[in-house]
């Protein structure tokens, strides 16, 4: 396993009972703290930023926390 392919695996896996699979990822962890960085020098809300690429407020908390939602299939 490469160094890169090691950083992709998701860092922890939760499942509920017939809900979505959420995963964190510290890829997505970095890419979140990059979005929050860009977000807050821009001088915008994250409800601002949800509205400009037309997704939900809650959308954008995950990008930031670094969470991703899949169906738990």
């Amino acid at each position: 396993m490469t160094k890169l392919d090691q950083h992709a695996a998701p860092a922890m896996t939760e499942l509920s009972e017939g809900g979505p699979c959420i995963k964190t990822n510290p890829v997505e962890s970095v890419v979140g703290a990059r979005i929050r960085s860009l977000r807050e020098a821009a001088g915008m809300t994250q409800g601002d930023l949800a509205s400009r690429v037309f997704v939900s407020r809650q959308t954008v908390i995950n990008w930031e926390k670094g969470v991703s939602q899949t169906k738990g299939y």
